[in-house]
């Protein structure tokens, strides 16, 4: 599974309790999805990439989000020396493995502070951040925008 399908779920779980599930907030629901369909980073879905070893990595990548592995573990997983490793990730995807993770974790952070009604300190430990600060600033230097003011502007409302 992927982390975002448990996402869903929870949320799914969270409209249905709140309040009878109605063709309203079916509706509010269906366009959470399309917009959450949207947000799916670019280099996930238009990204061909050929290597077994590497489609292994990618999942074990995306499943692992919150708490990664080292690039040693990740070689080892696939195989590869450490190095040729980084190198060969570098060449498909244009960052080291440990960017790669950073960019995973920001990027569940948006959907969780657009649509979820989790405090930033939450969403940054369920991002795998050890503390709001590290995820403020990693978060701002990446979007050039803080957690709140993104948050402010880009809230899903029901």
């Amino acid at each position: 599974d992927e982390p975002w399908v448990d996402e869903l779920a929870d949320l799914a779980i969270s409209f249905h309790g709140r309040k009878e599930f109605n063709r309203k907030t079916g509706l509010t629901f269906l366009r959470f999805i399309v917009q959450a369909i949207a947000k799916i980073p670019d280099h996930l879905l238009n990204q061909e990439i050929t290597d077994p070893r590497f489609k292994t990595m990618l999942s074990l990548m995306q499943k692992n989000f919150r708490h990664p592995l080292t690039n040693e573990e990740l070689a080892q997983e696939i195989n590869m020396s450490t190095r040729a490793m980084i190198r060969t990730f570098k060449g498909i995807f244009g960052c080291t493995p440990q960017a790669f993770y950073l960019r995973l974790r920001l990027e569940h952070a948006l959907l969780l502070l657009e649509f979820s009604q989790h405090s930033i300190e939450v969403i940054a430990e369920q991002c795998g951040f050890c503390d709001r600060n590290y995820f403020s600033t990693a978060f701002k230097r990446h979007f050039a925008i803080s957690p709140a003011a993104y948050r402010r502007k880009n809230r899903f409302h029901v």
